[in-house]
């Protein structure tokens, strides 16, 4: 089974890199050889030459330890420089890839799992950037005062604004 782990913008310009980046896993008893992604348009066509950048790679592997202490193997594919050429509203179908040796007409690659992506629309005009970053959320409460506790660290932007100057 393939996750898509991060899923691309909901919003995209047509001709930039889409950011957060598509970031899919496989558990690595699946053995798959490599994972391909495809633009797929609002009628469910697979669409060529309007995807662009990395779509295609070999999972890098990591190990993960859960609260059980067992450790399980996970393999990751990011797919950090897509970009969709033509304003619409697409999704993109990532497909697992199995590599067949054995077949009598020579090797062939047979998908092993498939899943999409949530929808992305694309303008032709910029739209806002999804990039985390600190804001304030209520009357002097900010984002990192919710987080920062938890654990989770965040730059100091203090230069941009502070605390009083809202």
């Amino acid at each position: 089974m393939v996750t898509v782990e991060v899923q691309p913008p909901t919003q995209v310009q047509a001709g930039a890199i889409m950011y957060p980046p598509l970031v899919v896993s496989s558990d690595i008893s699946d053995a798959y050889d490599f994972v391909q992604v495809a633009l797929v348009d609002s009628y469910g066509r697979v669409l060529e030459d309007q995807l662009y950048g990395t779509l295609s790679t070999s999972g890098k592997t990591l190990d993960e330890r859960s609260a059980s202490r067992s450790t399980r193997s996970t393999e990751y594919s990011a797919f950090p420089d897509l970009i969709i050429s033509y304003a619409g509203t697409y999704s993109l179908q990532v497909s697992a890839i199995r590599m067949d040796y054995s077949s009598p007409d020579g090797a062939m690659a047979v998908i092993a799992a498939s899943t999409m992506t949530t929808q992305i629309i694309v303008y032709d005009q910029s739209v806002a950037a999804e990039i985390p970053c600190k804001f304030p959320l209520t009357n002097n409460h900010f984002y990192e005062d919710y987080v920062e506790p938890e654990g989770l660290a965040f730059p100091d932007r203090r230069d941009d604004f502070t605390k009083d100057s809202l």
